[in-house]
């Protein structure tokens, strides 16, 4: 789920109560891009990401690119020739998707210090990446925490691509 709020001056209490009112596994909080100009290329803005918890993460990948489908899709950048979507976020990751025809490209930045997962988790993890694409998929790596990415874990795909 993605919501377009001014992410700068409405409080947390009000973002985990949206966010647990819409009961969405996450909601994406997009501050409004107010400086477009014609020709612009790439689109710079702020996000926060809230879970139906009330708790806020650091990253999250789906709610990158759903944030940044709705962005490409609003009447004000169709047919602008938008290359690129930066979303930066409170902890000052800046995830970078790029527009390429009809997908989006997305690039995750790195964590420093990744610990690997116990192979019984990273086994359950694969099966559920796989019966969620519906088809066997290439994860290099599944690894958890990291300097300001203590939660969850992260899969280090190949590639990630969505329409």
């Amino acid at each position: 789920m993605v919501i377009f709020l001014d992410t700068d001056t409405t409080p947390l209490s009000i973002l985990q109560g949206l966010s647990a009112n819409f009961n969405q596994p996450m909601a994406s909080f997009v501050k409004p891009i107010q400086d477009f100009r014609p020709g612009q290329k790439v689109l710079r803005t702020d996000i926060r990401y809230i879970a139906s918890t009330g708790q806020e993460v650091p990253l999250c990948g789906h709610g990158s690119l759903a944030a940044a489908k709705a962005i490409v899709s609003l009447p004000e950048f169709i047919g602008q020739g938008i290359e690129e979507v930066q979303l930066k976020t409170t902890k000052g990751i800046t995830v970078t998707i790029r527009v390429v025809g009809e997908l989006l490209e997305m690039e995750l930045p790195a964590a420093q210090k990744l610990l690997p997962v116990e192979d019984s988790k990273e086994e359950k993890i694969k099966a559920l990446v796989n019966k969620a694409f519906g088809r066997d998929m290439k994860v290099n790596k599944i690894m958890t925490g990291g300097e300001g990415f203590e939660i969850g874990e992260y899969l280090v795909p190949e590639r990630c691509a969505a329409r």
